[in-house]
């Protein structure tokens, strides 16, 4: 609702803002001014337009509101042979101008670096399941190139990962992700995963046992720049200082990611309101701007 107290917009998933909204209850090709139909945005001349484009496009009573049938179709769409019983699609002709609002993706999958560098991309029309994180995974370092895979993986459901991974024997030596990489969870979704013992055993970021994920500082020396804790950490610190104990200290930054999307949330109301190709590359566009500033600011080792 605006200021004044005047009509309501419809913000999540209206077709026009305040200024334009008498044309909410019209037909939504362009041009049409004829009123809209009681169960769709289109009118009765373009009632079977709308059909098409909402078993290609819709948001809710579509095609892809059926998992099952959304993978099937995009089978078929890879080559797989369509059986006689199940019906061909319409084509949709791209020159038709409307506006209907299409579905949402409802994830968008980075891969970053320790350092926050984006290093690739896919989108998700649903949740983050985790056969999706496989496959995003086999794409951006497939088997065929096991060297240039990470030597640390973290991910929100590592330990779901690692037992999907292993469900499609994916996981094990001598081909499978454990032959090169360790999977772990970050920090905050590791504390709420300390029932898994999965999780514990092998998805710890800091596991002291690998000297490649923790530093073991000297007594009464702290990392550069790492303010004082309050609280029960103080007095665990201090503690350790007055037994004389080493301190421990994370060699990674497995926030990144967290990091990256902090960056991007300034971004998001305007990629829901973009075409699926303008969406594509708005998001190239700002990830590389992300990695050039990145880089521009990381300083060399000597």
């Amino acid at each position: 609702m605006d200021d004044c107290g005047g009509p309501l917009v419809n913000y999540r998933d209206g077709r026009f803002c305040l200024a334009h909204l008498p044309f909410e209850d019209k037909c939504g090709i362009k041009g049409c001014v004829t009123d809209a139909l009681v169960d769709m945005p289109a009118c009765e001349a373009h009632r079977h337009v709308y059909r098409q484009w909402e078993a290609r496009f819709g948001r809710d009573r579509s095609l892809f509101s059926n998992r099952r049938q959304m993978y099937r179709q995009r089978a078929i769409d890879a080559g797989e042979e369509r059986m006689e019983w199940e019906p061909a699609p319409a084509a949709w002709d791209p020159s038709v101008q409307h506006y209907w609002q299409a579905r949402h993706i409802k994830v968008v999958e980075i891969a970053v670096t320790a350092c926050g560098i984006p290093l690739s991309h896919t989108k998700f029309p649903f949740a983050e399941g985790e056969q999706s994180i496989v496959r995003f995974m086999n794409d951006t370092w497939p088997a065929t190139s096991p060297e240039n895979r990470p030597t640390y993986l973290a991910i929100d459901k590592g330990c779901k990962v690692m037992q999907t991974l292993g469900h499609e024997q994916l996981l094990f030596p001598p081909d499978g992700w454990m032959a090169t990489t360790n999977i772990k969870v970050d920090t905050w979704h590791y504390n709420s995963h300390a029932i898994d013992e999965l999780c514990v055993t092998w998805c710890n970021p800091n596991d002291r046992h690998d000297p490649n994920l923790i530093e073991v500082l000297p007594p009464q020396i702290h990392a550069p720049g790492r303010a004082r804790a309050r609280g029960l950490r103080a007095r665990g610190h201090a503690r350790r200082e007055a037994l004389n104990e080493n301190t421990f200290h994370r060699s990674f930054n497995f926030e990144a990611s967290e990091q990256l999307n902090a960056w991007l949330e300034p971004f998001s109301a305007t990629c829901t309101k973009m075409k699926p190709d303008n969406h594509d590359l708005f998001l190239c566009i700002i990830l590389q701007i992300r990695a050039e500033r990145l880089q521009k600011d990381c300083v060399p080792l000597a």
